[in-house]
């Protein structure tokens, strides 16, 4: 009986907790209360086969760990979760020491140590092996001791507050380092390889005037916008974001802020901007929207740290060739302007990888566009183009492109070498075919081509299998390719406004179509296979052509598919 119980016990405990080690820990314990036992029914007999047990298992687990190295490891491995999950529940407990004296009487129990007050720090602050957060807030430091660099375990340093012109080299050396703040200090320069150190996520260094650096974003996006300007005049070392309205001109004293990353002029009504803006080295976001600007200066362009440049909805009508000198710059939104021609500079942004241009009276594109070798996104809608050059296919990072409502009457070949694009937008032009090509760019995700005047479509569109949504609705296509069923992941078909008079049978191939809009076509018959779609919710068609034994198969069909038959008057 007792060997029956036991391996019932086994069985239970293993299956519970799925580790031997913790089993055989469960099956002791019960061993020793029985062993303890008073209770009559338990016989020594019963003990004794219970220990013999108890020693086969302890083999079986001494044999397993020898035979399976993985479930050693995975043994050392809990082990060693274990030790972290200590370390981890010991620095929570642990107490804060403020007194220096104090905590080296026993240096590895220090987890948190705070000083305040002081004038300069001992070497002796490198005897912590275990010191996660040191904080040095408010002191009178002008320097920090390399033996800083000792502090292997260091996750938080705070030194704000102080009167640090620089830091030792050593503190490269905390690689566990995830916070550090020195803000409101007087340093001139940083460590070099302070931006290496690899767990470091905040890095907070405003309050140093005289540091030649940017505020990273992250810092950055936490401090308010400055909105008055007298009273940003009244500390222009300390200003890092300006946001200025009402006003008709930008005032010379502009350049009084040294540090300034972000300006932001929207909403205002000035016909330019004046020299002096080029002054603001430090400028990293320029907004300058609705606010009339007719012309830029040259000197735009000598604003090496911009990144965001933002003059949409303004009366721009042509810029000036020193904006091919913003090497840094990712983002750059001309759209609602006057623009009629593009300079040849702009290909020199190789860091841009936003470009707006829509809502201009552009007739042609520079080939120098396709030089921009890290675009990800090009809108050039509602403009007049009426074709595209050749050029544009060397953009192999471009993901989205977006020609909505121009004048293009046909398509390069070449667009099949934009490899990255996954986001077309075609609509609202005056193609009446489409180049075979196209079913290259097998990345393509979206593909809009309403409102143009085709009238068929190549079979090699069947290619572009990562195809999830595609309008072609309002055109003059009388049929579709058989090719269309190989768009395995189709998921939305818009053909509304076509001469379709059927469907080819190949349609009931797109196991992964939701929503198929048929509406004002001629439709009279539709294919059998139209009931493999099992995935189809959504379904717009007139039935009004349909004849009623079509309408009998359909309502039939429709049972397959999650459409309901009453939706359409069936």
């Amino acid at each position: 009986m007792a060997p029956f119980v036991c391996r019932i016990i086994f069985l239970w405990s293993y299956r519970k907790n799925n580790n031997l080690s913790t089993t055989y820990l469960y099956m002791k314990y019960i061993f020793y209360q029985l062993s303890n036992s008073n209770i009559g029914c338990v016989s020594i007999a019963g003990k004794m086969s219970f220990f013999l047990c108890m020693l086969l298992f302890t083999g079986y687990i001494q044999l397993s760990s020898a035979q399976n190295p993985t479930k050693k490891r995975t043994i050392k491995a809990e082990q060693k979760n274990q030790t972290a999950k200590s370390d981890s529940i010991a620095f929570l407990k642990a107490p804060v020491y403020k007194s220096l004296q104090a905590a080296l009487k026993n240096p590895a129990k220090v987890y948190k140590l705070s000083l305040t007050g002081l004038d300069s720090l001992p070497a002796s602050i490198g005897s912590f092996p275990n010191l996660k957060v040191l904080d040095l807030t408010g002191s009178h430091l002008k320097s920090l001791p390399k033996e800083i660099g000792n502090l292997k375990q260091l996750q938080v340093l705070k030194a704000d507050s102080n009167q640090l012109t620089s830091l030792p080299k050593s503190i490269s050396e905390l690689k566990q380092l995830q916070f550090l703040s020195l803000t409101h200090n007087k340093l001139t320069s940083l460590p070099e390889k302070i931006d290496s150190l690899p767990n470091l996520k905040i890095l907070q260094i405003r309050g140093n005037p005289d540091l030649n650096r940017l505020l990273p974003t992250a810092e950055l996006v936490q401090l308010p916008w400055v909105q008055n300007l007298s009273e940003a005049l009244k500390d222009p070392a300390f200003v890092y974001r300006l946001q200025l309205h009402s006003i008709a001109q930008l005032p010379e004293q502009i350049t009084s802020f040294p540090n300034l990353q972000q300006l932001d002029l929207s909403g205002n009504i000035m016909a330019q901007l004046p020299a002096s803006i080029g002054k603001l080295s430090k400028l990293e976001f320029l907004s300058v929207t609705g606010s009339h600007l007719q012309s830029l200066p040259e000197e735009i362009g000598n604003l090496s740290n911009l990144k965001t440049l933002d003059l949409a909805a303004n009366e721009l009508k042509t810029l000036p060739a020193s904006l091919g000198k913003l090497s840094d710059l990712e983002q750059l939104n001309l759209s609602e302007n006057l623009l009629q021609t593009l300079p040849d500079q702009l290909g020199n942004l190789k860091e841009l990888k936003v470009l707006d241009l829509s809502s201009n009276k552009l007739t042609s594109i520079s080939p120098q566009l396709g030089e921009l070798s890290s675009l990800k996104s090009l809108n050039l809608s509602a403009n007049t183009l009426t074709q595209l050059p050749e050029q544009l296919s060397k953009l192999g990072s471009l993901e989205k492109l977006n020609l909505w409502s121009n004048q293009l009457e046909q398509l390069p070949e070449s667009m099949s070498q934009l490899s990255s694009l996954k986001d077309l937008n075609l609509s609202a032009n005056k193609l009446s075919s489409l180049p075979s090509s196209l079913g290259s760019i097998t990345g393509l995700e979206s593909l809009q081509l309403q409102n143009n005047k085709l009238i068929d479509l190549p079979s090699s569109l069947g290619k572009i299998k990562s195809l999830k949504e595609m309008n072609l609705s309002g055109n003059s296509l009388q049929s579709l390719p058989a090719g269309i069923g190989d768009l395995a992941n189709l998921e939305k078909l818009d053909l509304w406004n076509n001469q379709l008079s059927t469907l080819p049978a190949s349609i009931g191939k797109l196991s992964k179509l939701k929503s198929l809009d048929i509406w004002d076509n001629g439709i009279t018959s539709l294919p059998e296979e139209l009931k493999n779609l099992k995935e189809l919710d959504v379904l717009r068609l007139k039935t009004d052509l349909l004849p009623a034994l079509e309408k009998d198969k359909l309502r039939t069909m429709l049972l397959q598919t999650r459409v309901l038959p009453a939706g359409l008057g069936l």
